[in-house]
């Protein structure tokens, strides 16, 4: 495996993220459409001083 690639993000990508977060999208969501780690996507939140760990939870199920 490998070396970590950090890939830079450009304003488009910046934009496009603030959009999905919007969207109330889960990181594991925009990490795919955006072809970035879920990692990538929560440290991007965290700099940008954004929680998405908010986000679509599935209900428990009742007994």
């Amino acid at each position: 495996m490998g070396r970590p690639v950090n890939k830079l993000w450009t304003d488009e990508q910046v934009n496009l993220f603030k959009k999905y977060a919007r969207q109330k999208l889960s990181s594991k969501e925009i990490a795919e459409k955006m072809d970035r780690s879920p990692a990538a996507i929560s440290a991007k939140a965290s700099y940008m001083g954004m929680s998405l760990d908010f986000r679509k939870k599935k209900p428990k199920k009742k007994k």
